[in-house]
C-alpha cells in the first residue's frame, strides 16, 4: 500500500541535533528537512559516523533536536517530555535492533507481549495478540523457549514480533540482520518487506547494498546531512 504526498507520517523541518562536552561540539544532524509518507519502505545509510543512528533516535523518539521540528502522526514531538514521549513510542513505533534487546529471564512469549503491557491490556489477550504475531514470523514453537535458547536468526524473528505486536504504524530498524548470516539475513528482510506490504511505514538503516535495494526510497546521509533521496 503506497501512501499519497498528502499523508505523510513523519515530517522533520530544519532538524539539527547537537551533542556537547565541555570540550567538544558534534554536530550529528543538520539542517534536515525529511517527509516520510505512511506506507513507504525508505532505507537510509551513509558512512559509519553520518548520522544515521542519531537520526533513527529523532524518529523513534529517543533524542530531541536541538533545533527544528520533527511531528509523527500529525503530532509535534520536538520538545515533548519524557512521559509524553514514551507514551507516543508506545502507541505509534516499533524497533527493531541488530542485537535483539530481548530480556533474558523472561520466555519469548511474555518478550512479545511486554508491549502490551504498557497498554492496560490484560494478560490473556496479550499473550493471544503475542501468539498471533509468533505465528506469523513461524516462531510459534519457541513461546516458552528463553532468548538463550534460541539462535541469532530465531532471537530477531522474535523481535521483529515484538515491534510489530501492537500494530504500531511506523517500524525502526537498526541494522536488523548486522548479526546474521546472509540466509537468514534474507529471511528477516522478507519478513520486514511482507510487514511493509500490509502497509507499515517502515525505516531500515542498513550498510547491506542488497537490502537497501528491497525498499522504495533510499535516503543517504553525508556528515549529518540529506545527500540523497531517491524513489524508486
Amino acid at each position: 500500500m503506497m501512501a499519497t504526498p498528502q499523508d505523510p507520517l513523519i515530517e522533520l523541518q530544519g532538524v539539527s541535533k547537537i551533542f556537547e562536552t565541555a570540550e567538544l561540539e558534534t554536530h550529528a544532524i543538520s539542517e534536515f528537512n525529511l517527509n516520510v509518507n505512511r506506507g513507504e519502505y525508505v532505507s537510509i545509510t551513509g558512512p559509519s559516523g553520518c548520522g544515521k543512528t542519531t537520526l533513527l533516535s529523532i524518529l523513534g523518539l529517543i533524542e530531541i533536536p536541538t533545533s527544528g521540528t520533527y511531528s509523527i502522526a500529525g503530532e509535534n514531538a520536538s520538545r515533548l517530555g519524557l512521559t509524553k514521549r514514551a507514551r507516543l513510542r508506545n502507541q505509534l513505533i516499533g524497533f527493531v535492533f541488530q542485537d535483539f534487546h530481548l530480556i533474558g529471564d523472561q520466555t519469548v512469549l511474555n518478550n512479545v507481549a511486554m508491549p502490551l503491557l504498557y497498554r492496560g491490556i490484560d494478560r490473556a489477550a496479550r499473550e493471544n495478540r503475542a501468539r498471533e504475531v509468533l505465528d506469523r514470523v513461524d516462531m510459534s514453537n519457541r513461546v516458552s523457549h528463553y532468548p538463550s535458547q534460541l539462535s541469532g536468526g530465531q532471537k530477531q524473528r522474535v523481535a521483529v514480533a515484538r515491534a510489530i505486536v501492537g500494530e504500531p504504524p511506523l517500524l525502526l530498524a537498526d541494522e536488523p540482520t548486522g548479526n546474521l548470516d546472509s540466509k537468514t539475513g534474507d529471511a528477516v528482510m522478507q519478513i520486514l518487506t511482507e510487514i511493509n506490504a500490509d502497509g507499515t511505514t517502515i525505516c531500515l538503516v542498513s550498510h547491506d547494498a542488497a537490502h537497501a535495494r528491497r525498499t522504495n526510497r533510499h535516503v543517504q546521509l553525508l556528515d549529518g546531512k540529506l545527500v540523497g533521496d531517491i524513489v524508486s
